[in-house]
């Protein structure tokens, strides 16, 4: 692997050193990009779930709704902004996995599978479940609980209610 050589003035490297413990740079550069990139898509499902409490809808759902000219307004400038921002946040999630960026800690996942599912990508929300799961076992609970959520709750696609059987059986919930 070819490495390149990069200065960090030395106030930066003391920021970076404080930040996270580390003394060596190009450790602690790696430590604050990954929680940069942590922070940035928790903002994104955060952004993502105002809008959806704004408008009542998931985005796709909206997409549909704005390009049908069902949504009030749809040219207008708050309008416009919203969609564009809405949809600049649920593309960081998908930017990021192209990456390969991933949190350290598997509980991140679960904002990210929750985004999934508000917007309609339940094969993705399927996946990432499972492999969330076989990389951290200890999250089984907590994502045996939304799925049984969204069952319970009625939002499982009827075409979807077979995976998510699956989803509980590759799961082992109870």
């Amino acid at each position: 692997m070819a490495m390149d050589t990069v200065v960090i003035p030395k106030p930066a490297y003391n920021v970076l050193r404080r930040l996270t413990g580390e003394s060596r740079p190009d450790v602690a550069l790696s430590l604050a990009l990954k929680d940069l990139v942590r922070l940035r898509l928790e903002a994104a499902r955060s952004t993502s779930a105002a809008f959806e409490q704004k408008y009542g809808m998931t985005f796709s759902v909206f997409e549909q709704q704005w390009k049908a000219g069902k949504i009030p307004e749809p040219h207008g400038y708050t309008v416009e902004k919203d969609y564009a921002d809405w949809e600049a946040a649920l593309s960081l999630w998908v930017e990021a996995q192209q990456k390969g960026l991933r949190p350290n800690n598997q509980v991140e996942m679960i904002p990210v599978i929750q985004t999934l599912v508000q917007t309609g990508k339940w094969q993705d929300a399927f996946d990432l479940s499972l492999t969330t799961f076989k990389r951290q076992p200890r999250v089984q609970p907590m994502l045996c609980s939304l799925w049984e959520q969204w069952k319970e709750e009625g939002s499982v696609p009827p075409e979807f209610i077979v995976t998510s059987g699956e989803v509980f059986a590759e799961l082992g919930c109870q």
